[in-house]
């Protein structure tokens, strides 16, 4: 399997999300250093809660749409609202003019269009992938995500405090990129079914309807614990072990080359998160090849195991040695296990209600992040040894919830969609 072999959607979103990534990473990471400069930090932490709620609350509007209008047409709307967002936020910071008031508030447009959009965007990706390609296709776009991150990260560093207009411009340019790709380029992959009425439609009942399906499904539910507890672990490296870390962690000197370098807590925590990066971008090809031979439920069971045993050893470890062999553990068992288990979404969802399914599952970081703020809390009083004894009992609850999923009957059986438009 080749990505010259994917679907012309395929192809066209990773394209397009590689460049969308690319530059809003260029910015967004930044923005609360922005907004603490100009609001505080106390406000500044009231708007990322405020815009993680809006965009929570849109994902949940956008799943619904998505199954009731089409994909496209939902992508095509987040579009055109992002380009307008991403002129104002760039007229916002302009040489000649600065609002950081109208910037939090296309920032908040934003979330509303990652919200409207992003389950449409996964969606398309289930439809028009097959079980045979699905974990290659999750696999190449989960690279193509960490090379974006890897590389707007640095060039927005370096950018972001002299040539901040520059990069609101180019966020700009590459919204209006991304809809051209998308208006020319992708086609629809699901026409909703027409159901004669006369009834007005209630948006907010059906809502209601459609999402209560969705947490009926006890697999989903099932899923996406598993899934939770797994998110909540490689955030917990940004929260309570980068906490721990600067309180707990002495300075330590590693020669390198002849040279003395000096690591701290919060050092060690930017090392840490650098070389995850590193790793996802030069390891994903190998560790794909390499586990090529083997079965899914192999694949996932081993990624989830080292997994968990690499962020283990990063809740308690203050060695810098044992620290960053830790985190290629846990590298190595994020590469394994995240298209398996996206793949296994994609089974998981039923056909009429997946984007709905794309909307709920787009959840896992903020519920993880839920259980990683918990998590501070506790570590305010418990010793790093029970916290990491903690963190190891939740991934073997992963591993075990995942290996319920699969011995699982299959719901449905896989086939394309009767309503799209597929060649």
């Amino acid at each position: 399997m080749r990505f010259k072999d994917f679907h012309r959607n395929i192809q066209v979103r990773i394209a397009e999300n590689f460049i969308s990534s690319t530059v809003s990473t260029m910015v967004f990471p930044f923005m609360a250093i922005y907004f603490a400069g100009h609001f505080g930090a106390k406000i500044t932490g009231m708007i990322m809660i405020f815009n993680i709620i809006i965009g929570i609350i849109s994902g949940l509007y956008g799943g619904y749409f998505a199954d009731k209008i089409g994909r496209k047409r939902m992508i095509q709307l987040s579009g055109v609202l992002r380009i307008g967002a991403y002129t104002m936020m760039a007229a916002a910071n302009s040489p000649w003019f600065e609002s950081p008031v109208i910037t939090f508030l296309m920032m908040t447009v934003n979330s509303v269009c990652w919200g409207i959009g992003g389950p449409a965007s996964r969606a398309m990706l289930i439809d028009v992938s097959t079980p045979e390609n699905r974990k290659f296709v999750f696999a190449i776009s989960y690279w193509f995500n960490n090379l974006s991150f890897a590389a707007g990260s640095i060039i927005g560093a370096f950018l972001i405090k002299s040539h901040r207009f520059e990069l609101f411009a180019a966020l700009s340019v590459s919204a209006v990129v991304s809809w051209v790709l998308v208006q020319y380029f992708i086609e629809e992959t699901y026409v909703p079914k027409r159901v004669a009425t006369k009834e007005k439609p209630r948006v907010l009942r059906e809502m209601a309807t459609n999402y209560s399906l969705v947490l009926k499904d006890r697999l989903f539910v099932k899923y996406m614990t598993a899934i939770i507890l797994i998110m909540s672990l490689e955030v917990q490296l940004t929260n309570y072990v980068g906490i721990r870390l600067e309180k707990e962690m002495s300075v330590h000197t590693l020669n390198f080359f002849s040279n003395a370098i000096h690591i701290d807590g919060v050092r060690m925590m930017g090392f840490l998160q650098t070389e995850n990066t590193l790793v996802v971008v030069a390891a994903t090809a190998l560790v794909t090849m390499l586990f090529k031979k083997y079965k899914e439920y192999s694949i996932l069971m081993a990624g989830l195991a080292i997994y968990t045993i690499g962020y283990t050893i990063i809740g308690f470890s203050n060695s810098p040695l044992l620290l960053l062999f830790a985190m290629v553990l846990a590298t190595i068992g994020e590469i394994s296990y995240a298209p398996v288990s996206e793949s296994k979404l994609a089974d998981i969802a039923d056909d009429e209600h997946r984007s709905a399914y794309m909307a709920v599952a787009g959840m896992k970081w903020n519920l993880g992040m839920v259980i990683a703020s918990v998590c501070v809390s506790l570590g305010s009083f418990i010793p790093s040894w029970a916290m990491s004894t903690m963190f190891f009992v939740m991934g073997v609850i992963s591993i075990y919830l995942m290996h319920v999923i699969f011995a699982a009957p299959a719901k449905h059986a896989d086939k394309p969609l009767q309503t799209a438009m597929i060649p």
